[in-house]
């Protein structure tokens, strides 16, 4: 019995070693090939949902608690936003104000030391790294006024 081998935690030879979850998961994964397409239809779905709830909105609004029966699902919708909207509810105006002007741009500007160019030769990714989260903790970014259109023409729109 003395020399008999001491059995060991391992797996046997003809076993398969013993893999966690994420490094069966990992073993799993294919690399793609050169050229490769995945999704060679392109369809995601999405277009299928666009079309459908834009016929929905377009479909007359039957309901009894419409704004206007008869008229287009998108009507009462539009309608009923800018009451909320005349009613106090920010989030109504707000929706309203940009779908039909566009959201306002946010103009951010990253520059160097004293606003001069940005160097970046020699230096170590650490030190872009800090260069960056400078920049950015900067709170002097402009935001336009409610005055000022989002198309900076400098008319007030109506």
């Amino acid at each position: 019995m003395a020399d008999e081998p001491l059995p060991t935690k391992g797996p046997a030879e003809n076993q398969k070693p013993f893999l966690t979850a994420r490094e069966r998961s990992l073993a799993n994964l294919k690399p793609i090939r050169p050229g490769q397409c995945l999704n060679p239809s392109g369809n995601n779905g999405f277009k299928r949902r666009q079309e459908l709830i834009a016929k929905i909105l377009r479909e007359p609004d039957d309901e009894p608690d419409a704004i206007e029966p008869g008229k287009s699902r998108i009507r009462n919708v539009v309608l009923a936003m800018a009451r909320a909207a005349k009613d106090g509810d920010a989030g109504a105006g707000k929706t309203l104000i940009e779908q039909f002007a566009g959201k306002a741009r946010q103009q951010v500007e990253i520059g160097g030391p004293d606003g001069g160019p940005i160097t970046m030769a020699n230096l170590t990714t650490e030190e872009l790294r800090k260069m960056l989260e400078a920049q950015l903790a900067q709170p002097d970014v402009e935001e336009t006024s409610a005055d000022e259109p989002p198309s900076g023409t400098g008319e007030p729109t109506t």
